[in-house]
């Protein structure tokens, strides 16, 4: 029983400490921790996706790099905004990845959560669901007083189904046909 409890301990001690890493969430709707988020997007909408650094960790996070990828490409990358204020490199574009880095070389660092800055894309490719993951194999890292780690990398954070054009005959009109 004792050996049973001593088992327990640790794994839910280990437990705590995966759960304290920090983790990218890609917020599509505005509303944090629903995720991965859906969105609705016609060819040719430009759809804007925050990157939020989530979760928690041991001190401040004071550097962070992700990798935003769209494996199918009918997602085109536009442009990325940073919200933090540290020193941001520009967006290093290899498609279908964007590695986006950033580091507060002051050390102060920045209270989980926080908004690390805001990407745009295109809609380029009819009908297709479209799914933006965070990679690591480019990156993934972050710093935080006293360690480093990995974000939750190779994941989902969010699709955007993209219809056909906004049409009679594509859209509404395919919907009145059900009906007749």
């Amino acid at each position: 029983m004792k050996k049973a409890l001593a088992v327990a301990f640790v794994g839910a001690l280990f437990a705590g400490i995966a759960l304290a890493q920090p983790t990218i969430e890609l917020d599509l709707d505005n509303v944090l921790g629903n995720g991965p988020d859906v969105a609705v997007a016609i060819v040719s909408d430009y759809i804007t996706v925050d990157v939020w650094v989530v979760g928690s960790a041991p001190s401040n996070l004071i550097s962070a790099n992700v990798t935003l990828c769209n494996l199918d490409g009918s997602l085109e990358f536009q442009g990325y905004a940073y919200a933090v204020a540290w020193t941001n490199t520009a967006p290093q574009v290899n498609p279908p990845c964007v590695l986006l880095q950033s580091t507060d070389f002051a050390f102060v660092g920045l209270a989980i959560p926080f908004l690390h800055g805001t990407a745009t894309y295109h809609a380029a490719v009819d009908n297709s669901l479209d799914d933006l993951t965070i990679d690591g194999n480019q990156s993934g890292w972050f710093s935080y007083y006293g360690g480093t780690g990995l974000f939750n990398t190779g994941n989902v954070g969010g699709s955007v189904q993209i219809g056909g054009s906004a049409t009679e005959e594509s859209s509404w009109g395919a919907v009145k046909g059900l009906f007749r």
